[in-house]
């Protein structure tokens, strides 16, 4: 089930573990919102649910709102996925860190950007995800990777191939994407394989350790050795700037 927005994640949430019904005006302080706005959310997420097949939002007059289980496995995917959720998000904009995803596979597949493209792409003014893409350059800057002004709002990197294949891995094996992410691209998901554990295999193998699995990247010949050092955060051989490579949502 794909969470667009942050007051949804927080709406979910307090319904899943609700002892009995929810008043709109509850739901409303829950999740920093007016009552008209719940309401409006309570059917959105509820014919989500529906597709979803694991539960639906009952209506109680002047009692308020309650989930109904229509399926319990699904029930239970969905409450672990929520209670990650509220945890992964809770000082970051979902709409906001997705773009900043967006913008760093498209930097990391293409090496550049036109911010004229995102903002179409986007329906943004480019001024609205100036932070989304700080959040971006700040992240590769990390992996030494430096993000250059080409002229006519077009923006290319630079950097060793090894540094852009461990921002490549590291961007894709995030917690990020144990859920539904908002924007995809394809051109940065045809690099690699489809199991993602086989990464995370690789990510946490310690320097210089061969790890269990025999994943591969399709990205160069020298992707088995570039990840070996992928644990760059927490290495004492490298400077401090270093230690803050990982995304926020790491596993």
């Amino acid at each position: 089930m794909k969470i667009t927005r942050n007051r949804h994640l927080h709406i979910l949430s307090a319904l899943l573990n609700a002892d009995g019904p929810l008043t709109s005006s509850e739901l409303a302080n829950r999740s920093d919102s007016s009552i008209r706005t719940v309401k409006q959310d309570i059917q959105e997420l509820n014919l989500a649910l529906i597709k979803d097949g694991s539960a639906r939002i009952l209506s109680r007059k002047s009692l308020g709102y309650q989930l109904e289980v229509l399926d319990a496995e699904k029930y239970q995917t969905l409450y672990t996925n929520i209670s990650v959720m509220q945890l992964l998000y809770q000082k970051t904009s979902i709409e906001s860190m997705n773009r900043s995803l967006y913008i760093l596979k498209r930097f990391l597949s293409d090496r550049s950007v036109s911010m004229e493209e995102l903002a179409d792409f986007f329906f943004l003014s480019k001024a609205s995800f100036r932070d989304d893409f700080k959040v971006a350059v700040r992240f590769l800057a990390s992996y030494d990777i430096t993000v250059e002004n080409a002229g006519k709002q077009i923006y290319r990197i630079s950097g060793a191939e090894q540094d852009i294949r461990q921002a490549m891995v590291e961007v894709h094996a995030s917690q990020y994407h144990n859920f539904e992410t908002l924007y995809t691209y394809e051109p940065f998901n045809e690099e690699f394989y489809h199991e993602r554990r086989e990464y995370d295999d690789l990510r946490h193998a310690k320097p210089g350790e061969k790890p269990a699995s025999a994943a591969r990247a399709r990205l160069t010949h020298g992707f088995f050795e570039s990840v070996q050092s992928v644990r760059l955060c927490r290495s004492e051989r490298l400077p401090p700037q270093r230690k803050g490579c990982r995304l926020h949502g790491h596993r």
